[in-house]
């Protein structure tokens, strides 16, 4: 999969169809604006490549796995984990 952005701030998804799906996660109180990342999940269901989108309320930059005061930004890999095992890609540990 090749991601082209344009000028239009538009996503251009050149997909060869070999199991592409994509978890997005971002931030509503990022600098960054939240809606690149709503604009390529849109880009990715025009493509019917699997995708979901995560929009957390706070969070700020840089977030990583830890927890920040005020925020649930911290519970997305618990969301990741369940995402991946609907798709059937991640087993019960054993």
């Amino acid at each position: 999969m090749r991601l082209i952005r344009h000028e239009a701030q538009r996503w251009l998804i050149q997909a060869d169809g070999i199991g592409l799906l994509a978890f997005i996660v971002h931030r509503h109180d990022d600098a960054s604006s939240a809606v690149g990342a709503a604009k390529l999940d849109i880009a990715l269901k025009q493509k019917k490549v699997p995708a979901e989108l995560h929009v957390y309320q706070n969070g700020g930059h840089g977030y990583g796995l830890r927890d920040r005061p005020d925020s649930v930004i911290s519970s997305w890999p618990a969301r990741a984990t369940e995402w991946l095992k609907i798709r059937g890609l991640l087993g019960p540990r054993s």
